[in-house]
């Protein structure tokens, strides 16, 4: 039976042992929900070629694949409308992951990973993560600085899903006192200027109003309460 977009459930005998470890189990207990290209060849398949964003060779995989459907965030590109493009290397580490040793494939053309495709920046609290990956109400607040072109600098504490925020109290010299959010200071914000540490536990992060002290309007900020 299928169980996903171009997958079916296979029992788990059928299926080759170092594969079973990346498939996720049916709803029936006994089966691995295996994506149908694995099925056809009876495992014996190299998935298509893409461009990972930032430049770096990756594999059109499936979305029923567990390493796939946790990363919400990955592109489609050239794949088809049921995969997506997963790197060979991760970006962050370097390290290599599963997505070039799927069925026949051999491994990443170069053989091997090197250095991380998104560089540290923030003080080493962010990665450079290119566009493509940030969604557009996202990139406003970012800062492209420290980034090489079509990059932006995300903290990493912006990539646990849900974000929380420390709840800080500030000071603003003409202004007064506000409540906000602790947020780390090199994000690209207004009254960045003008904002400091408040009652913020790191240094490294400044305490951004929720509400514009001046107008009393919602900042965005990320981490404050809904309006």
């Amino acid at each position: 039976p299928s169980c996903g977009p171009h997958a079916h459930c296979v029992p788990r005998p059928f299926v080759d042992r170092e594969l079973r470890e990346h498939l996720a189990p049916c709803d029936d207990g006994h089966g691995l929900c295996v994506p149908e290209e694995l099925v056809a060849y009876q495992g014996l398949w190299t998935p298509a070629g893409c461009i990972f964003p930032g430049g770096a060779e990756g594999r059109c995989l499936s979305s029923v694949l567990p390493a796939i459907a946790e990363q919400p965030d990955l592109v489609q590109g050239t794949c088809a409308a049921h995969e997506r493009c997963a790197p060979c290397c991760d970006p962050f580490t370097g390290e290599e992951g599963m997505a070039c040793r799927v069925g026949c494939d051999s491994g990443p053309q170069e053989d091997i990973c090197g250095e991380p495709l998104f560089a540290t920046c923030c003080n080493d609290q962010g990665h450079c993560i290119a566009n493509e990956l940030i969604p557009p109400d996202d990139q406003e607040t970012l800062s492209a600085t420290e980034c090489s072109e079509g990059l932006l600098c995300v903290p990493d504490r912006f990539r646990d899903q849900p974000f929380e925020a420390e709840q800080c109290d500030g000071n603003l010299l003409l202004a007064g006192p506000y409540r906000g959010v602790c947020l780390p200071n090199c994000l690209d914000i207004p009254l960045d200027i003008l904002i400091g540490r408040g009652s913020c536990s790191s240094r490294d992060d400044d305490c951004v109003p929720c509400q514009n002290p001046l107008t009393q309007q919602p900042t965005g900020a990320p981490g404050c309460p809904a309006p």
